[in-house]
């Protein structure tokens, strides 16, 4: 998205870092969801990512964009 990379483990945890050949520049990261599942769709500018949440013994689950 831009510049900036993100990746997302099954846990639900997102990882965040600058597009950049020469250096590792983390720009974020930390708890997403419960699960993401881990195919992202891309569109333009915008990705896509399906992601679950555990509540009240219910689950819920979202379509989180990402611009």
């Amino acid at each position: 998205v831009g510049d900036v990379i993100h990746v997302f483990n099954e846990q639900g945890r997102g990882f965040a870092f600058k597009a950049n050949s020469q250096k590792y520049e983390s720009v974020g990261g930390g708890e997403f969801a419960d699960d993401v599942f881990p195919t992202p769709a891309i569109v333009g500018d915008t990705m896509y990512v399906r992601a679950a949440r555990q509540r009240a013994g219910a689950r819920q689950e979202y379509l989180v964009a990402l611009r």
